[in-house]
């Protein structure tokens, strides 16, 4: 699996399920990029879970430091096994809790 490509299928997904198209340009941005911080603290919760607890302090370590986001990938993919299982579960558990709030609010 291509966690980028997973990556813009999730927008593609939220941007139909969500209703975007009601928002403004300016407004579906912000969204967007909401919904990519909330998607992002998910997907390190889930990595840090996966990992020992070993990897775990060196990983906290890692973020103390100024890492592109290249290092710190390639990190968790050294360590964490199973990384595109766990963002495909991210994925869609991120997906139906958006479809799951677009219904209520429709509703």
């Amino acid at each position: 699996m291509n966690t980028h490509s997973s990556y813009s299928s999730l927008i593609d997904m939220v941007v139909s399920t969500s209703h975007m198209e009601e928002y403004t340009p300016q407004q579906q941005e912000q969204l967007l990029d909401r919904f990519s911080a909330i998607l992002f603290e998910d997907l390190m919760m889930r990595f840090i879970l996966h990992m020992s607890s070993s990897v775990r302090t060196e990983f906290y370590s890692l973020l103390d430091q100024d890492i592109s986001e290249k290092k710190l990938m390639s990190f968790i993919q050294k360590h964490v096994q199973d990384v595109d299982g766990a963002t495909k579960e991210a994925l869609e558990d991120f997906t139906q809790e958006i479809s799951t709030l677009s219904e209520h609010e429709v509703h």
